[in-house]
């Protein structure tokens, strides 16, 4: 994946990785997980990266609701990270929504079919990019911009290496 180093699109609709996936969700319900929350699912947004697989937004919506019935099966919940394109087709397999810059990417009202339906929406800000040090506060001027998510999510600003600071909108 461009951008992340050691990270690869899959082909979703191999059965050799829906047997990894299945092992994952396996460990995590064993690890004493209430639910998975799979990241890229959302490879048909990502054309030119992954175009050799040729994935598109309904083998999206395939992985993803298998994904779902899995970890259902197992007594886990499920969370739809970002793929917004598929929100309508999947929301009534998942429990919640994690979005990373609806704000910035001016697509928080797609999320709020979750919350219209009694889904909570995690959301996560990046003002500061792939800076390293932790901001030592958060301007008014950052907050108005990247706080701006409907009140109704629990809206965060992290920093791009996912490092411990956290400021709750």
């Amino acid at each position: 994946m461009q951008d992340w180093s050691g990270e690869w699109w899959i082909n979703t609709n191999s059965q050799g990785i829906r047997d990894i996936m299945q092992k994952r969700i396996t460990l995590a319900q064993q690890k004493g997980c209430d639910a998975i929350d799979p990241d890229n699912v959302d490879a048909y947004n990502n054309a030119e990266e992954q175009l050799p697989l040729k994935l598109t937004e309904n083998d999206a919506v395939n992985y993803t609701s298998w994904l779902a019935d899995t970890a259902h099966g197992m007594g886990l919940a499920m969370g739809l990270k970002n793929a917004l394109e598929i929100v309508s087709q999947v929301l009534p397999k998942m429990e919640f929504q994690v979005n990373e810059q609806c704000v910035i990417n001016n697509e928080c009202d797609t999320l709020t079919q979750f919350t219209d339906n009694g889904k909570p929406v995690f959301h996560i800000e990046y003002p500061y990019g792939t800076q390293t040090t932790n901001p030592s506060s958060v301007s008014s001027a950052v907050e108005t911009e990247y706080c701006n998510a409907p009140k109704q999510f629990s809206s965060v600003l992290k920093t791009m290496g996912l490092d411990s600071w956290v400021y709750t909108c």
